[in-house]
């Protein structure tokens, strides 16, 4: 005999269900409030941006810009190549030829669809032309050209323009093209120190040029227009500094390395006496050791000069842009030595150190002077930044994060602050409907990351 459930049971499930299905919506309709009013009061937030590459004006000529003249600088162009693009044809790009450029590059643009790469640059036209297609199309993109054309000819206008849609209030500008520049081409740019030349320089005494051939990125260039022999370290570290001192005068925001493009991000500690020993050789004859250790001398004295010149060294890890880089050249754990020996000078960790973000977070909640900066991260997997996000805010102070665009147009910094802002209410979001943060807190750590934490750890002026 089947066993029946009394009429008074299934009355009283059904109105557990009902009781629940009414709770469900209530709740859902609450969390949809909290993150509304999250993105509203970040979307609110004049920005300090902590990381650019800004070329202004643009790097290519602006009279013939079009979609694919931005692509060409862009992430994205990454994605395509490892999608099995050969590339963009610049002839064609100069010629403006959208048919043949979307028979070239249009499939690989395709496979890319799913990318966080694909999605900021989408997001940063959506904001900067209103462009609110799903997927960019061999027709949408003829349109976007045209306007792309129309505001690149009135270009300064058009920028200042694009910055106030944005709410960027500051960029610190990284000039990696001329590395030994003291100046900025906008009011909104921070100027930044990029040290790697001064390293890499100690190992190539004399050279005029840097190790890529580029005469204004070497400090002997600089030092031989200026009548200045560099025939001994001591003469070499004094001209260095005298580099610290230009720009600090011209009101440095902070210091830049990149080295893990060239090299690992470990840097022994050597003496200056074996330096000096070093230096006095012939720099075509030093082995590979002998070069990486007057680097790692001046890395160490770099770091240092940054502690008393009051900059802190923003250092980039992981993920390297482009393809085929040696991924683990920049793996902050080397680190450890370097923040060991200098706990006086403050370091701004980049990118989450991706894949290795729990590196990142750890050395932020080991180290006082160890800041997290969310610079490029979310667009190189916004999955990724989300995670990483609610890890660090589970461990580090939220007085220790920053966020970045890492772009070299404006309309790749739009997408990127679109990005990181949709990144950022989402996790916030997430720990006020969970319980772990108010609400009020949660507003307040958005303020630190997008503005408050870089006043108060570069030392700006409101």
């Amino acid at each position: 005999m089947k066993s029946r459930i009394p009429a008074v049971a299934v009355s009283i499930v059904l109105v557990a269900i009902l009781s629940s299905c009414s709770l469900s919506v209530q709740s859902d309709a609450e969390e949809t409030a909290i993150h509304q009013r999250l993105e509203a009061f970040i979307d609110s937030i004049y920005v300090i941006d902590t990381h650019e590459h800004q070329r202004v004006p643009p790097a290519f000529d602006k009279d013939k810009a079009n979609f694919f003249s931005i692509l060409q600088g862009e992430y994205l162009q990454g994605d395509l190549a490892s999608a099995g693009s050969p590339g963009v044809s610049d002839e064609l790009v100069n010629n403006g030829d959208i048919d043949r450029l979307w028979e070239e590059s249009g499939r690989y643009l395709d496979y890319s669809r799913n990318t966080s790469y694909y999605g900021h640059f989408q997001d940063g036209l959506a904001l900067l032309y209103d462009f609110d297609d799903k997927y960019f199309t061999h027709e949408n993109i003829a349109v976007l050209s045209k306007e792309i054309a129309a505001n690149y000819r009135r270009f300064d206008q058009w920028y200042d323009e694009a910055l106030g849609k944005t709410r960027i209030e500051m960029m610190f500008n990284d000039q990696y093209w001329s590395m030994f520049k003291t100046t900025v081409n906008h009011d909104k740019f921070g100027l930044v120190f990029r040290i790697d030349e001064l390293v890499r320089g100690a190992a190539r005494r004399g050279k005029l040029t840097d190790a890529e051939g580029d005469s204004v990125n070497s400090a002997y260039y600089f030092a031989a227009k200026e009548g200045v022999e560099l025939n001994t370290l001591d003469d070499y570290l004094e001209y260095a500094t005298g580099w610290y001192e230009r720009f600090t005068k011209a009101g440095a925001v902070c210091s830049k390395c990149a080295l893990a493009y060239h090299r690992t991000l470990f840097f022994e500690q050597v003496s200056e006496e074996e330096a000096r020993r070093l230096y006095r050789l012939n720099p075509d004859k030093l082995t590979a050791a002998q070069q990486k250790k007057l680097e790692d001398f001046m890395m160490h004295w770099c770091v240092e000069k940054c502690s008393e010149y009051d900059l802190m060294l923003q250092v980039h890890t992981g993920y390297l842009a482009g393809n085929r880089g040696q991924l683990d050249n920049g793996r902050a754990v080397k680190l450890i030595n370097l923040l060991l020996a200098h706990p006086d000078t403050k370091i701004d960790l980049f990118h989450g150190g991706y894949p290795w973000w729990l590196d990142i977070g750890a050395l932020a909640k080991s180290f006082p002077n160890v800041y997290i900066d969310l610079v490029w991260l979310p667009q190189i997997s916004r999955r990724a930044a989300v995670e990483a996000l609610h890890e660090w805010l589970d461990a580090v102070p939220y007085n220790k994060f920053f966020w970045g665009g890492d772009c070299w147009s404006i309309e790749g910094a739009a997408g990127s602050l679109e990005y990181g802002r949709s990144v950022v209410t989402q996790v916030l979001g997430e720990k006020v409907e969970d319980g772990f943060m108010t609400e009020e807190l949660a507003c307040e750590v958005a303020l630190g990351i997008f503005r408050r934490n870089a006043i108060e750890a570069f030392g700006l002026e409101e």
